[in-house]
C-alpha cells in the first residue's frame, strides 16, 4: 500500500510539475509573441510617419499627419502628434538624417549563374538559387529596432547547402547584403536570363510583417512584407517580379520569417506565366518560431528532407513536415500559375535536361 501511495504521489509531482513548465513556457511564448507583434507594430508606424515627412512643404506635411491619424495608421503616436499639430498651427518638424551614421552600402555581388551563365549549351536546364538570412536589421531603417535572429542566417546557409548539393548555382544574401534593391536587382536579372524549365529556388529566413494595402490588391487591406535589411518589400512587389518570368520557368519559394509566416499571392496581381510554389512556415497569422541553430520551420524541413533521403512530392513534403511541427505553427503549401506539373516532382528537383 505504502509503495502504492509513494508511486502515485511520484506519477502526481510530476504531473504537476509538467503542467505548471508547461503552462510557464506558453505564458513565456504568448509574451514572446505580443512583444514581436507590439515591436513590429511600433517599427512600421514610426517609417510611415519617416515617409509622410519627406516633404518640402509644410501644408503638405501636416495633411499627410492629419491623414496618418484619422486614418487609424498611427494609433501609438497619434494623441501627441494631434496636441503638436493643435499648438503648433504654422510650424512642422522636418525629418533629418539619423545621429548615427549609416553603415557605408556593401556592393552588391555578381549572381552566381554557372560557368556558362546565359551561354549554356541547348538542352541544358539551369537551375539558381537564392538565399536571405537576416539575424540583424539597420535599426536607422526600423525606429532603432534591430530586430535580432539566431536562426535566421544558419537557415540560409543551410538552404544553400541543401541547394548546391542538387546542382543549383547558389547565391547567398545575408545580413547587410539582405536589401531590398539588392533583390529586385537580382529577380530583373533572373526573369531576362531563365528560360521554359530552369528553376529559381528563393528562401527567406527573418522577419514578416503586414502594413497597410495602398494598392488595392488585399481583401482584407493588409499586405504581408518580409523585413529585410534596409527596408520591406511588399508581397505585391515580389510577385510582380514573378509575374515577368517567362512560361515553364519553375519559380520555389521557402519562407520561414517570425511573423507573419505566409506570403501568399495578393489576389488582384497579374497572372503567372512561370510555376510557382510557395513552402510557408505557418498559417496566416501565426508566428513562425526562431531557434538557437534554425527555425522551427527551416529546421523540421530539413530534418524530412533527410539529406536527400525524402522521395515524396511536394504535397507529402509539407504533410511530413506538418506532422512534426507544433499546432500553433502548421506549414502551408501553395502552388500558383497555368502548369503546376513541377509540384508532383520531389521537392527542389531540377527540371531534366530537354
Amino acid at each position: 500500500m505504502l509503495a502504492i501511495a509513494g508511486g502515485s504521489l511520484t506519477l502526481l509531482t510530476s504531473i504537476l510539475t509538467n503542467y505548471f513548465t508547461a503552462s510557464a513556457n506558453r505564458e513565456a511564448d504568448e509574451r514572446r509573441a505580443l512583444y514581436t507583434r507590439e515591436t513590429d507594430s511600433r517599427a512600421l508606424q514610426s517609417e510611415l510617419i519617416k515617409t509622410f515627412l519627406k516633404t518640402q512643404d509644410s501644408k503638405t506635411a501636416r495633411d499627410n499627419l492629419t491623414f496618418l491619424i484619422e486614418s487609424g495608421l498611427i494609433p501609438d503616436h497619434e494623441k501627441r502628434i494631434t496636441e503638436y499639430l493643435a499648438k503648433n498651427k504654422q510650424a512642422i518638424p522636418k525629418i533629418t538624417e539619423a545621429k548615427t551614421p549609416t553603415a557605408s552600402v556593401p556592393p552588391l555581388p555578381p549572381l552566381n549563374l554557372g560557368p556558362t551563365g546565359t551561354s549554356r549549351v541547348d538542352g541544358n536546364s539551369l537551375g539558381v538559387s537564392l538565399h536571405l538570412g537576416t539575424s540583424r536589421l539597420d535599426p536607422n531603417a526600423y525606429g532603432g529596432w534591430d530586430g535580432a535572429l539566431q536562426g535566421a542566417v544558419p537557415d540560409a546557409n543551410a538552404m544553400q547547402g541543401l541547394a548546391g548539393s542538387l546542382g543549383y548555382q547558389t547565391n547567398i544574401f545575408v545580413d547587410t547584403l539582405a536589401r531590398r534593391d539588392y533583390l529586385l536587382s537580382a529577380l530583373g536579372t533572373l526573369s531576362a536570363t531563365l528560360r521554359s524549365g530552369d528553376t529559381l529556388l528563393l528562401t527567406m529566413s527573418g522577419h514578416g510583417a503586414q502594413v497597410p494595402d495602398l494598392t488595392g490588391a488585399e481583401p482584407d487591406k493588409r499586405q504581408e512584407t518580409w523585413v529585410l535589411f534596409d527596408r520591406e518589400i511588399l508581397a505585391s512587389e515580389l510577385y510582380g517580379q514573378f509575374a515577368s518570368f517567362k512560361t515553364g520557368v519553375i519559380i520555389i519559394v521557402v519562407q520561414d520569417s517570425a511573423f507573419p509566416a505566409v506570403f501568399r499571392r495578393p489576389p488582384k496581381m497579374p497572372e503567372l506565366s512561370a510555376q510557382l510554389i510557395v513552402l510557408a512556415g505557418s498559417k496566416e497569422n501565426q508566428m513562425a518560431a526562431d531557434g538557437i541553430q534554425h527555425g522551427k520551420f527551416t529546421e523540421t524541413l530539413l530534418a524530412v528532407w533527410d539529406n536527400g533521403k525524402f522521395s515524396g512530392n511536394y504535397t507529402s513534403f509539407v504533410q511530413a513536415i506538418q506532422k512534426k511541427m507544433p499546432e500553433d505553427q502548421v506549414p502551408q503549401l501553395y502552388v500558383y500559375g497555368p502548369d503546376t506539373s513541377a509540384a508532383s516532382r520531389k521537392p527542389f528537383a531540377l527540371a531534366p535536361a530537354r
